[in-house]
C-alpha cells in the first residue's frame, strides 16, 4: 500500500512539475509579448487553479485514506478539520465588511473585503497558535527535564 501511495505521490508530482515547466516555457517563447498581455495573468491564473484542484484532490484523497485505516487517525482528522473550519469562521465574523476609502476608491466589493480580512486574522491567529505552541513546548521539555 505505501509503495501505491509513493507512486501514486510521484506521479502527481511530475504532473506538477510538467505544469511548471510547460508555463515557463511558453513564457519564454512569447518573451516580451507575454509580460505585456494580459494573458500572462490569465494563464497564471489557470495555472494556479489546476494546482490548487490536484493538491485538493491529493489531500482529500489521504484524508480519506488515514481515515478508513484508523479511527484514531481518523478522530485525530475530523478535529483539525473541525478546528480549521472554527478558525475560518471566527476570522470571517470578525473581520469588517465597511469599506475603507482606499478600497471604494479601488472598486472592491464588501464580499472581497471582508474575506481578505478574514484571510489576514486567520494568519494572525495561526501565527498566535504557533507561537503559543512553541513556547509550550519548550516549558514542556524544560519541566520534563
Amino acid at each position: 500500500m505505501e509503495k501505491l501511495i509513493r507512486r501514486i505521490a510521484s506521479i502527481i508530482l511530475l504532473a506538477v512539475a510538467g505544469i511548471g515547466v510547460l508555463a515557463v516555457l511558453y513564457a519564454i517563447v512569447k518573451g516580451d509579448e507575454f509580460a505585456k498581455t494580459a494573458s500572462c495573468l490569465d494563464i497564471s491564473l489557470y495555472i494556479m487553479y489546476a494546482l490548487l484542484i490536484i493538491v485538493l484532490a491529493i489531500l482529500a484523497f489521504f484524508v480519506v485514506l488515514q481515515i478508513s485505516t484508523s479511527k484514531k487517525t481518523a478522530i485525530k482528522s475530523l478535529t483539525i478539520l473541525f478546528a480549521g473550519a472554527v478558525i475560518i469562521a471566527i476570522s470571517y465574523l470578525i473581520s469588517s465588511s465597511q469599506l475603507s476609502d482606499v478600497a471604494m476608491k479601488m472598486e472592491v466589493s464588501e464580499m472581497a473585503y471582508r474575506w481578505t480580512g478574514a484571510g489576514l486574522i486567520m494568519v494572525y491567529i495561526l501565527f498566535i497558535g504557533v507561537i503559543l505552541t512553541f513556547i509550550g513546548s519548550l516549558l514542556y521539555t524544560k519541566f520534563k527535564k
